[in-house]
């Protein structure tokens, strides 16, 4: 999920057709939107041959068949839902 708008966050709510046990999400930081060092992916950076694990992980709160996800301005995130 990316929010490319740099002033604004957002909440969206996701709804899967069937119940939700769980859902994650893996957030990329970075000192600026314009950065290209000191990115991570989940805490993680990705080596020089490719290799990457994520560090950090966040639990969201699943209600039912939905979860609503926090969005920060100028973010992107993988969203991982499991039912």
């Amino acid at each position: 999920m990316i929010n490319k708008d740099d002033s604004q966050g957002a909440e969206v709510t996701l709804e899967s057709p069937r119940p939700l046990n769980s859902g994650e999400v893996i957030r990329l930081t970075a000192p600026a939107l314009d950065s290209t060092d000191n990115v991570a992916l989940g805490g993680s950076v990705v080596t020089g041959n490719g290799e990457w694990s994520p560090k950090e992980r966040e639990s969201l709160r699943v209600n039912g068949n939905g979860v609503k996800v926090q969005v920060p301005a100028g973010s992107a995130m993988i969203v991982e839902l499991a039912g």
